[in-house]
């Protein structure tokens, strides 16, 4: 057992941290706000799939000592940090803005948006130097002149990213009025705060790590209201590059078939993506010719020594599937599964940068595979996700002097040059081997 304390993960002042993805203010949308507590009826209500034979575990703790002051002391540095980000946003060529020249359209801006910090740094750099060298080669054959902008989205403890913080770069970028792509987020969490208020603005969002399938499709994995609720101005505005969870959660379970599993868990880390993923699930045994899974949804605090337990001594060989968001909580759940898991498999997607996959390696007993869309898990991934996504919005935008594109002939030239670019086709990649 590694019991790992995450009970500052995410958002220091909830007491239970499943799916914050509300904001507030006039950057509020009230579909994100009222659904997400009541997930267990309304989705399972939902879900095209009935699991009658699974069972669930919630986890919650009494807040820690000192929780009112920690909630100030929160509510104040996330005041700052708000504040930091819109003025990052608002002087777009200072450390975050990239300037690409070329010849038409110009002043068309991209944002790329993305965590600076936590678990998905490294990823998140990897991506916009994938964007940046995605752009500059289509650049290289007359593109069109495109100013490159970072955002960040990262909470202000690093432990993830921050919906509120999504929410303020999002109103300030649209306020400045010439953003035109937006390419991100890495976690569906993020994307689930931004895409309403970009498709109100009539902007497109070009989106691959994400995977919560109710951005844009029917079927097990979405959720009430989805996709609809992301899109209130009617028209579909989000483009993939990767296939959605219902692919990942397809694959994950022909792995445990050949496994030969007795037995498979579904550890959900309680975000929108470990949610997503969960549901998704519940259609995969079936087609594999497995057993339906027990399911766990864990919601912050200590992890329950109960699901270490658990797979301590669930029948061997064991499977575990580690749908987790790509924050500090999914990390941790992922390397005490990983731990706790001894001598099974553990079959997690690509959310997680060098470093922290590093710390789930150094405490593996189990054998531990990465679904993901490149050769290699991890940089090298995001990296080839950011060219693509740069060569779709460089191609896309691309016009005649002075010919400002319609919305519609916009999402037109996205879904063309998507269909093109996409990464199809997934994989499982090793990351960790059992210990000794």
């Amino acid at each position: 057992t590694v019991p790992l304390d995450t009970s500052t993960h995410d958002r220091p002042n909830r007491r239970v941290q499943t799916w914050t993805v509300a904001t507030t203010g006039k950057d509020s949308d009230a579909h994100v706000k009222r659904a997400y507590r009541q997930r267990a009826r309304a989705t399972e209500a939902d879900s095209e799939v009935s699991s009658p034979t699974t069972t669930s575990l919630r986890v919650s703790v009494p807040p820690p000592v000192g929780h009112r002051r920690a909630s100030a002391q929160g509510r104040a540095a996330r005041t700052v940090a708000l504040l930091a980000a819109a003025l990052a946003v608002a002087l777009f060529t200072g450390c975050g803005s990239e300037r690409v020249a070329a010849r038409s359209e110009a002043g068309a801006l991209v944002a790329v948006s993305a965590p600076a910090r936590g678990p998905q740094a490294g990823l998140a750099r990897a991506f916009a130097t994938g964007v940046a060298e995605g752009v500059r080669r289509v650049q290289g054959h007359g593109g069109p002149a495109l100013e490159v902008v970072r955002l960040d989205s990262s909470a202000p403890d690093g432990r993830g990213t921050d919906p509120e913080r999504v929410a303020a770069n999002v109103a300030t970028l649209l306020r400045r009025g010439r953003v035109r792509l937006y390419l991100g987020d890495l976690d569906s969490q993020a994307t689930a705060v931004a895409l309403p208020e970009l498709n109100r603005a009539g902007v497109p969002v070009v989106t691959g790590a994400p995977g919560a399938v109710g951005f844009d499709a029917w079927g097990p994995g979405r959720l009430t209201g989805e996709p609809a609720r992301y899109y209130p101005h009617g028209n579909r505005t989000l483009v993939r590059l990767v296939p959605n969870d219902s692919a990942r959660t397809r694959l994950a379970a022909q792995l445990f078939a050949r496994q030969r599993c007795r037995s498979s868990v579904v550890l959900s880390d309680g975000t929108l993506d470990g949610e997503a993923a969960r549901l998704a699930f519940r259609a995969a045994p079936r087609t594999a010719g497995l057993r339906a899974p027990t399911e766990w949804t864990y919601e912050g605090g200590r992890l329950d020594t109960a699901v270490a337990a658990e797979l301590a001594a669930a029948p061997r060989p064991l499977c575990v599937l580690a749908a987790t968001g790509g924050g500090a909580r999914g990390l941790a759940l992922l390397a005490s599964a990983a731990a706790a898991a001894s001598g099974g498999v553990v079959v997690a997607f690509d959310r997680f940068d060098a470093r922290a996959r590093a710390l789930v390696a150094r405490r593996a007993r189990s054998r531990v595979l990465v679904v993901t869309w490149f050769r290699s898990p991890g940089e090298d991934a995001y990296r080839e996700l950011g060219r693509r996504a740069g060569r779709v919005a460089a191609r896309a935008l691309a016009a005649r002097p002075g010919d400002r594109l319609s919305l519609a002939r916009l999402m037109e030239r996205l879904r063309r040059e998507t269909e093109r670019e996409a990464l199809s086709s997934l994989r499982a990649a090793p990351l960790a081997r059992p210990r000794d």
